[in-house]
């Protein structure tokens, strides 16, 4: 930890560079995932020719340089920085209901640097944000990721114990945000639909924690302006009263919808080394009235 907090007090242009060079090698040397990354593109964008999929691919790995960078400039970037770099568009967004006393459920996805999405939004809110995330199981990695996540005051939440620190801290107005477009890690009491028209299953833990607590729901993401500069967006979900459960997943149906819009229109932006298709038909069974509880 000692020495990347050395590298990332480097100035970040000359971490881009280092990021530009990076992203060369995983791209032409190491080929890190390139046939996932082009088999992604090719289910998703079957219309176009291989050369303008390998553009994509090619920007893709550049900006995935750029997170890395990123990422590890957030161990040493100031507060002030971190304002000047993401501003937030609509702030009023989560504002208008968290100063009603509820929190709210923030759903996010894998566009752009989507930590530096939580950065922003912890130095522009003063609420605190709950981020909830999935342990890695090489602890020195997760101990940089529960440390740039917490920087600015936000609070990493292990994914299995969300439910409970919702109802502990119910009166306690928050963000609870959740990256929620990355493939589920197992195939029960998802939500499945259709995705750049292929079945696909969805974490939908999200919304069935907010209808169980009455929380609004939000989606959240970055726009890049250019490079290191952002502008966070939200999107309205639903809002309670909810008369189910979330056993009809509108509102992560919406959030579905928004993401592919999003993708379709900056291709690169989106993080493609994720096997998104691996788990192959739908299975109408996961839709069913099993989905009783909140997945951990």
């Amino acid at each position: 930890m000692f020495f990347i907090r050395l590298f990332s007090r480097i100035p970040l242009p000359v971490l881009y560079f280092w990021g530009d060079v990076m992203a060369f090698i995983i791209f032409h040397i190491i080929r890190y995932r390139r046939k996932v990354v082009e088999k992604n593109l090719a289910l998703a964008f079957p219309e176009k020719s291989l050369a303008e999929r390998y553009k994509i691919a090619k920007r893709f790995y550049i900006n995935l340089g750029e997170l890395v960078v990123e990422s590890i400039k957030s161990l040493t970037i100031s507060r002030e920085d971190m304002q000047r770099r993401v501003v937030i568009k609509n702030p009023e967004v989560l504002d208008n209901r968290l100063e009603k006393g509820t929190s709210v459920i923030v759903l996010t996805s894998h566009n752009n640097n989507w930590e530096w999405l939580l950065l922003g939004w912890s130095v522009h809110l003063k609420w605190t944000v709950d981020a909830v995330y999935k342990p890695i199981s090489f602890k020195p990695i997760d101990h940089f990721m529960t440390t740039i996540r917490s920087r600015f005051g936000a609070v990493p939440i292990p994914m299995n114990n969300i439910l409970r620190e919702a109802i502990l801290r119910k009166n306690d107005p928050r963000v609870i945000a959740l990256v929620a477009d990355q493939r589920p890690w197992g195939t029960d009491s998802n939500y499945w639909t259709t995705f750049f028209d292929k079945d696909t299953p969805f974490f939908n833990g999200g919304e069935r924690l907010a209808k169980k607590m009455q929380f609004p729901i939000i989606y959240a993401t970055l726009l890049r302006r250019k490079r290191g500069y952002y502008e966070a967006v939200a999107y309205e979900l639903e809002d309670p009263p909810y008369t189910t459960d979330g056993r009809e997943h509108t509102a992560t149906q919406k959030f579905v919808e928004i993401v592919e819009n999003q993708i379709r229109q900056y291709p690169d932006n989106w993080l493609w080394t994720h096997d998104r298709w691996r788990h192959g038909e739908r299975k109408q069974s996961n839709n069913n009235e099993t989905q009783n509880k909140v997945s951990s």
